[in-house]
């Protein structure tokens, strides 16, 4: 009686279910071989990651020598980008940096022919960039008799490392050169008197006294 397969088929089918069966045995004898198994172990795929990424990089892999080296360009690249950054913190730390040095475009508004003194109330003292690459500098507003008007002190890496603070309800004296500073009114200090104490700013050529300073 004829089965639902040819005599032709049987030993075909017999032997795809006996390498089913036996798949487990054959990947072990395939392994003992040297072969590569059709199912790869989670440790074969990872220790082909780095040869893909030096693939990607386009970066030949030699071994652990030239991986050493790409791992000290890298620090000395980090190195270089901190450098990078601190030197101009420095400068602004000393020599005037930072736009407030003499001869700079601000340090020129500074005019001789229009200093004044006014005298009156703190009324706040905020952060300020007179012009645009210019580090922050401080400016107070001071209520005089008058008119409240903004005076600039100077570099904040200079004026918040002073002995003299300024802080709002302080009584101060003010003599610095009248500017217009966007349309309005300002003061550009040559000198601050808060009691007995002083903070000078600028000597008795404009020259500004924190050009040269150095942070204590």
């Amino acid at each position: 009686m004829a089965g639902p397969y040819s005599s032709s088929e049987i030993p075909c089918i017999a032997d795809e279910e006996l390498q089913g069966k036996n798949a487990p045995w054959n990947e072990q004898a395939e392994h003992a071989a040297g072969g590569t198994s059709a199912a790869k172990s989670p440790h074969a795929e990872t220790n082909n990651q780095p040869k893909r990424l030096w693939s990607l990089l386009g970066i030949p892999r030699e071994g652990k020598t030239d991986m050493r080296r790409i791992e000290l360009l890298m620090v000395l690249v980090t190195m270089l980008a901190f450098a990078g950054e601190a030197l101009p913190q420095r400068g602004m730390m000393r020599g005037g940096g930072g736009g407030w040095g003499p001869g700079t475009p601000y340090a020129r508004m500074y005019n001789p022919q229009t200093v004044e003194t006014v005298a009156g109330e703190v009324l706040s003292v905020d952060k300020i960039t007179p012009m645009k690459g210019m580090s922050y500098g401080i400016h107070v507003m001071v209520k005089t008799d008058k008119e409240a008007i903004s005076v600039h002190l100077g570099p904040g890496w200079y004026i918040e490392n002073q002995d003299v603070m300024i802080a709002p309800k302080d009584k101060i004296e003010v003599k610095g050169s009248r500017i217009t500073f966007e349309g309005k009114p300002a003061l550009i200090a040559a000198e601050v008197k808060k009691g007995d104490e002083v903070l000078t700013l600028r000597d008795a050529n404009a020259f500004p006294v924190w050009s040269g300073w150095r942070r204590r």
